[in-house]
């Protein structure tokens, strides 16, 4: 009996609650011996990018419809289609015959007016120089005949030669008064006779002008340089001024590739981001380009929204119509430490944690994360370039748990 009771006193003796911080450091010394195998990855820094995949089509930056500004035969259309044409290239032309002798008539009229004017001119000018020899001629005669008339008082001359004298000064001021007379009329005649004259030679001069304007137009160029897409007007037919189309001519030099995004992704896009487009013609070639527009209307069917990437065309690999396959750079980090997605967990309060590997023993770290790509994401804060972080068997730690680490190269 007494030794039952001495073997009940030491079962309740052994089965006593430990003091906290005793088990504790039996369980650190249990635990110590049976490490929790781990994997971890270490974090690096790294350039990282996040990419919005978008689908659409080539589209070309511009489109001319070329067509003749005068009426007339075609003379010529000098292009085909698919031809590359240069800016300010001559496309067609169209019959100068018409406006050639036009022109010839317009001329020969200005010349004619420009004849009867010069003639109006003359007379009124040798008018002039007739008064003017009058006058000269009036004053001889006058200065001729006070002469006389000195030389008569004092008996030199007769009477007779005297009045011969004052009758040739009375007759230089009778042809004077004439010329003078004649020359304000003519001016005054001729005044309205100048001016009829000097409207048709301007008008002559401007029909000229005119005719030699649209005989330039005669000459139709293209003013973008591209690829012929269209033609519709051949050598021989007629076209109307401005109706008819000849070519049309896209710009290909560089072209779009209008996408559509979703609307759940447009905040992401500011305008002005990289991009690179894949045509399916050439699977094997991606082209640069940049964000241009994005659209300020929502597609209300499919809820998406135009972007559009404007690309170097310079090669003119990418035609208008082909299917592309966009990959827009929306943001991009230099220097950004990452880790794998995996290793992200959430901590007691539910914010995003991860645990870090130093020295055998996990520290669960509380992490600020960013931008997330594929199995990738940022860590803005809470994880230093190097350190080691666990990845796999995460779930069976917690924090201060001592690991085995076994180190994954990626």
């Amino acid at each position: 009996m007494k030794k039952g009771l001495i073997g009940v006193c030491l079962a309740a003796i052994f089965f006593l609650p430990i003091p906290g911080k005793a088990r504790a450091q039996q369980e650190t010394e249990t635990t110590g011996m049976q490490r929790i195998p781990v994997k971890v990855i270490r974090a690096v820094k790294r350039d990282f990018s996040l990419k919005l995949p978008a689908m659409g089509t080539i589209q070309y930056v511009s489109k001319v419809d070329i067509s003749s500004e005068i009426p007339g035969l075609l003379s010529s259309v000098r292009v085909e289609e698919g031809e590359v044409v240069r800016k300010g290239q001559v496309i067609a032309t169209v019959d100068e015959t018409l406006l050639r002798t036009r022109l010839k008539q317009a001329r020969a009229v200005e010349e004619m007016a420009e004849i009867d004017l010069k003639k109006a001119e003359f007379e009124i000018r040798k008018t002039g120089f007739r008064v003017k020899a009058a006058k000269v001629t009036m004053a001889k005669q006058a200065d001729k005949a006070a002469s006389q008339k000195r030389l008569f008082e004092i008996g030199a001359i007769t009477h007779t030669e005297l009045d011969a004298a004052m009758i040739d000064d009375e007759k230089a001021q009778a042809d004077y008064q004439e010329a003078l007379a004649d020359y304000e009329s003519l001016q005054a005649e001729s005044k309205a006779g100048r001016r009829e004259a000097g409207a048709r030679v301007e008008k002559a001069r401007a029909d000229a002008k005119e005719i030699e304007a649209r005989l330039r137009k005669c000459r139709i160029t293209t003013p973008i340089a591209g690829i012929v897409a269209e033609k519709r007007k051949w050598t021989g037919e007629y076209v109307g001024g401005g109706d008819a189309v000849i070519v049309t001519i896209i710009e290909t030099g560089s072209v779009y590739a209008e996408v559509d995004v979703n609307e759940r992704d447009i905040s992401l896009l500011k305008g002005g981001e990289s991009a690179s487009v894949v045509a399916d013609a050439y699977p094997g070639r991606a082209f640069s380009g940049k964000v241009s527009l994005i659209s300020p209307v929502v597609n209300l069917k499919s809820r998406t929204l135009k972007v559009r990437i404007k690309v170097n065309n310079e090669e003119l690999f990418l035609k208008p119509g082909m299917f592309a396959r966009a990959t827009i750079f929306v943001s991009r980090f230099k220097d950004a430490v990452a880790v794998p997605t995996e290793a992200l967990l959430k901590n007691s309060a539910g914010r995003p944690a991860v645990f870090v590997a130093l020295q055998g023993v996990a520290f669960l770290r509380n992490v600020e994360i960013g931008l997330q790509k594929e199995n990738l994401v940022v860590i803005q804060k809470g994880v230093k370039p190097g350190e080691l972080v666990i990845v796999e068997g995460q779930e069976r730690l917690r924090d201060l748990s001592p690991v085995k680490v076994v180190e994954m190269r990626r």
